[in-house]
C-alpha cells in the first residue's frame, strides 16, 4: 500500500511498531518518523520529495535507548537525509540509500549498526558522525556520492570492516 502523505508526517508513536511493505511519499520534514522503542520496518520504500532542504525520509526521534532496525527499505529524500536518527540504537540492514543530499545523518548515535547496504548518488554517503557511542559498517557499498564517509575528529568508535567504498569525490 501507498500512503501519500503529501505535507504531512507519518508517525508511529508508542513501542513497538513493526511495519511491512509500506511505501510513503511525503514532503513533511520528517516524513516517515518512529517516535517509540522497539520499532522497525521491513521491505519499506520512503520518499521524501521536498522542495526545502535538510528534510528527512525516515526518522527517529525519540530518546536515546531507542532500539530500531530497518532492513531491505529504499529510502530517498532529495533535499536532505534519506535516514536520520541521534541518539537512538539502530540496525541497518541490506538496504538502498540513494539520491539524497546525505544518505545517513547518524548525529550522537549510539551503538549503530550498519550491514550490507548500497548507498549511492548522495552528496554525503554517511555523515555527521559525530561523538557517537559506536558505528559499525560492514559489507556496505558506497558508490557515486560527493563524500562516502564524513566523521568528525570527535568521532569515537568508528568501525569499518569490508567496505567498499569507491567513485565518490572523497573517501
Amino acid at each position: 500500500p501507498l500512503i501519500a502523505a503529501g505535507s504531512q508526517t507519518t508517525t508511529f508513536a508508542g513501542d513497538y511498531w513493526k511495519t511491512h511493505h509500506l511505501r510513503v511519499t511525503t514532503t513533511e520534514s520528517t516524513g516517515w518518523n518512529f517516535t517509540g522503542t522497539g520499532c522497525g520496518a521491513t521491505g519499506c520504500s520512503v520518499l521524501n520529495s521536498s522542495a526545502s532542504a535538510n528534510r528527512v525520509a525516515l526518522g527517529a526521534s525519540a530518546s536515546s535507548g531507542t532500539y530500531m532496525q530497518i532492513s531491505a527499505c529504499e529510502m530517498q529524500s532529495q533535499l536532505g537525509y534519506a535516514l536520520y536518527s541521534s541518539g537512538s540504537t539502530c540496525r541497518i540492514i541490506d538496504c538502498w540509500i540513494h539520491d539524497s543530499s546525505q544518505g545517513v545523518k547518524t548525529g550522537n548515535a549510539n551503538a549503530w549498526s550498519m550491514i550490507g547496504n548500497l548507498i549511492e548518488q548522495c552528496g554525503s554517503g554517511i555523515g555527521d558522525i559525530g561523538a557517537s557511542g559506536g558505528l559499525t559498517l560492514v559489507n556496505n557499498t558506497i558508490v557515486h556520492c560527493g563524500t562516502g564517509i564524513l566523521a568528525s575528529g570527535a568521532a569515537v568508535n568508528l568501525v569499518a570492516i569490508n567496505n567498499l567504498i569507491a567513485y565518490n569525490k572523497l573517501g
